[in-house]
């Protein structure tokens, strides 16, 4: 199963900077992105694919004001590897 790696940002252009870097190991199944534009759609994101293992969050991100939020019980800080970028 590839690296599963959600990026957080409110600019559009680094989803397209990060598939043009990684685009032979998304290619090979080695890496998989999901993007999301803000906080709200990022948490979404993590309770359709728990199997995310590393976050990668722009400095400023509307609705994620903390790495560690997360929904209902699921404490996302404890299952994610967190960069800020």
């Amino acid at each position: 199963m590839p690296l599963q790696i959600l990026v957080v940002d409110d600019e559009r252009l680094v989803e397209e900077m990060i598939k043009s870097r990684f685009r032979k190991e998304i290619r090979a199944g080695e890496i998989s992105f999901h993007f999301a534009l803000n906080g709200q759609l990022a948490l979404d994101i993590l309770d359709a694919h728990p199997d995310i293992g590393i976050l990668l969050y722009g400095v400023i991100v509307t609705s994620l004001s903390c790495p560690s939020a997360g929904r209902g019980d699921k404490d996302v800080s404890s299952t994610l590897e967190k960069v800020v970028v």
